[in-house]
């Protein structure tokens, strides 16, 4: 059988995100970057180092881009801590662990309501040196927040059975479609907590009162989920339990009569949660990876076709992640 994907879904799933976002953008400062060379990023934003004047900087740091703050006219009031954090943020993303303020503009009103600045991305090379060597003596986390999405197939696992005429029969791999869209945070210790907001759909061979066909099953499931990451150099693996509700729905078509199709019930409950993924950073902020899920979904209505138990499903994705 061939999955089909569902698009009302994937639509909400992408539009909503953008909106976030654009919303978002009225609210926050711009932070513009030039940088000369880019490194991986070793220190996170509260490690970066904040030099006021020339004469304090480390000797042996060199220059590796330029970084302004600034507003707009859609820009809200903004405490110096904020645009400073903005600052520090764009250096640590850009593989710097230094931030020379060049320049800092007071909040002018009606002319500007927030603090502005423009500084140097600095890399000191003897603490980036000991950050190195603190890196390859063990492993460490990718901390930072992670948003990222996943696409991929599955299967049904476990039997399915109804005491009134209903079983579905074991599906492929390639007979189910599904996705995930996430957010987590990690922490520096590799511990973090994240949300999932997962879909699968798949389609298998069933009989309904003797009448064979295909069972059509959709699932959404809202995970609140832990999470525990750690690696070595652009190398990771992740490991991640969760539980939240979910909600199903399932329909039967006969195969002799294509115009018979029975939307038999629609059901919820709580599923658990099993992730395990190994990641590889080809570029600084990106991680691209291979993740492994299984679901077990326990109900928590019966319905009206006396469904006696829950089921389980697994899947395999490919995943993309945006490190900020």
């Amino acid at each position: 059988m061939k999955p089909y994907l569902n698009f009302a879904l994937i639509l909400r799933g992408l539009f909503f995100p953008a909106a976030i976002a654009v919303m978002a953008s009225c609210s926050s400062q711009r932070v513009v970057t030039n940088v000369i060379n880019r490194y991986p990023s070793l220190v996170g934003t509260d490690d970066v180092a904040v030099y006021e004047k020339e004469e304090d900087k480390p000797e042996e740091a060199i220059l590796i881009g330029l970084v302004r703050v600034y507003e707009d006219k859609l820009t809200k009031p903004v405490p110096w801590e904020t645009t400073l954090k903005y600052a520090k943020k764009a250096v640590s993303r850009n593989g710097g662990n230094g931030l020379l303020i060049q320049e800092h503009i007071y909040p002018d009103y009606p002319k500007s309501r927030n603090h502005q600045l423009s500084g140097q991305i600095l890399l000191s090379k003897a603490s980036r040196k000991e950050t190195l060597d603190n890196e390859k003596s063990g492993f460490f986390a990718p901390f930072g927040s992670h948003v990222y999405a996943g696409l991929g197939v599955g299967e049904i696992i476990s039997p399915i059975n109804y005491e009134d005429g209903l079983a579905i029969k074991r599906g492929n791999l390639s007979s189910g479609l599904d996705y995930e869209l996430g957010y987590k945070y990690v922490s520096k210790g590799g511990l973090g907590i994240g949300i999932i907001s997962s879909n699968y759909h798949s389609e298998a061979q069933a009989t309904y009162y003797s009448e064979e066909g295909k069972m059509g099953l959709d699932i959404n499931s809202f995970i609140l989920s832990g999470v525990l990451a750690a690696g070595r150099r652009q190398c990771f693996a992740e490991l991640s339990l969760g539980m939240g509700p979910f909600f199903e729905k399932d329909r039967f078509i006969a195969i002799e009569n294509s115009f018979t199709d029975t939307l038999l019930n629609r059901r919820k409950g709580v599923a658990s949660y099993l992730g395990l993924e190994l990641d590889w950073r080809p570029v600084l902020g990106t991680m691209i990876g291979l993740r492994y899920t299984h679901k077990q979904h326990i109900i928590s209505n019966e319905g009206t076709d006396g469904m006696k138990t829950g089921f389980n499903n697994k899947a395999f994705s490919l995943t993309l992640h945006h490190i900020f």
